[in-house]
């Protein structure tokens, strides 16, 4: 079984058949780290495959960030915080514990409230017939 707990090491697998991740430890470190400390916002890749990415941000109060539009299926969990998430269409208040998905080829941004850390999930889309 793979772990991922040590981020600064060089040989830290970004995919694997079995991966684990100590979301706790890494919300908490996140935070620690300098790029954190320089620019108040900070991100680690967990996962990088073929087919998704992984990438757990952390964002201080009013830090925004415009995604543009993503040919990709994507996810975004709330771990800790709100964010505000646009569309050309609506507007949402994501809290801690919540979860949107959004299709493909849809523009969007998000401006954090307060604090916020959130793990974001980006899939291929499969066509329904594979």
């Amino acid at each position: 079984m793979q772990t991922n707990s040590s981020l600064h090491n060089p040989d830290r697998l970004l995919d694997g058949p079995l991966l684990i991740f100590d979301l706790p430890y890494l919300m908490e470190k996140i935070v620690t780290e300098d790029s954190w400390q320089r620019n108040k916002r900070n991100s680690i890749t967990l996962l990088k495959s073929e087919n998704m990415r992984l990438v757990l941000i952390a964002l201080s109060s009013g830090e925004e960030i415009d995604f543009r539009q993503s040919d990709n299926l994507i996810s975004l969990q709330l771990m800790k915080g709100e964010v505000e998430f646009y569309t050309e269409n609506k507007t949402v208040i994501l809290k801690q514990g919540q979860l949107l998905t959004l299709h493909e080829n849809i523009q969007h941004s998000l401006v954090a409230i307060g604090e916020t850390i959130f793990l974001l999930t980006v899939g291929n889309s499969i066509p329904m017939d594979a």
